[in-house]
């Protein structure tokens, strides 16, 4: 391996597996040679040091400089789920009903393990008088994320800046029909639901990862 890299042996659900981290890329052994993983090819800095971690399912590494990421044996994802991007979305009143007062939309991202992220408002300030109102533009995410599936939140008429469970979505929806009186609406969305830091160096105790390292923060 080059100086700085990193070869680890790690086991996935009872699979023992050997990942190899060279050149900005992260490999798996396949047979007598490595393949690299799809999805973690160029994310790192050559010569950069590497860490890995088997979590549960999953080996995670980073380098205290690029997003953390995990694998479970086929697929990368991110650790921790990204929110949407701010990209406006757009409001019509379609037809007669429920929803009275100035509105604003937002969304977030579910990934398999059912961790949320932190929601992002796509749609601010639409006036509605007694109407149903069709979404459109909800943010779809890049396949990296890991998203599953998404949560549509919205406010009520009387209290304009706490944004309330309306309904799921699937991950690749960007429309839906809101025809929810505010008094349906009980469940307020995540208030601090931010994705890990970088780290380059991670330990997993009672159940929980404790990391360091981030470039920007390193003490």
């Amino acid at each position: 391996a080059r100086t700085g890299d990193a070869l680890q042996r790690r086991q996935i659900a009872g699979n023992k597996i050997l990942v190899a981290a060279c050149n900005g890329n992260i490999y798996q052994q396949s047979g007598n040679t490595f393949a690299a993983i799809s999805g973690a090819t160029a994310v790192y800095t050559g010569g950069v040091d590497v860490k890995f971690l088997a979590v549960k399912s999953w080996v995670v590494w980073g380098d205290g400089w690029a997003p953390l990421r995990k694998f479970d044996g086929t697929y990368v994802y991110r650790f921790g789920v990204d929110s949407p991007d701010s990209a406006p979305g757009a409001a019509a009143l379609t037809a007669s009903g429920p929803i009275n007062g100035t509105y604003g939309w937002a969304v977030s991202y579910l990934n398999s393990a059912g961790a949320e992220s932190d929601f992002t408002q796509f749609i601010t300030s639409f006036p509605v008088t007694s109407g149903t109102v069709t979404l459109s533009g909800i943010p779809v995410a890049p396949a990296s994320f890991g998203v599953d599936s998404k949560v549509l939140y919205r406010t009520t008429a009387a209290a304009n800046a706490v944004f309330w469970y309306v309904t799921a979505l699937s991950a690749a929806q960007t429309s839906v029909v809101d025809n929810n009186a505010d008094t349906s609406l009980i469940s307020a969305g995540p208030a601090d639901n931010g994705t890990p830091p970088r780290a380059a160096y991670m330990v997993y105790y009672r159940g929980r990862v404790f990391a360091s390292g981030d470039w920007q923060y390193p003490y």
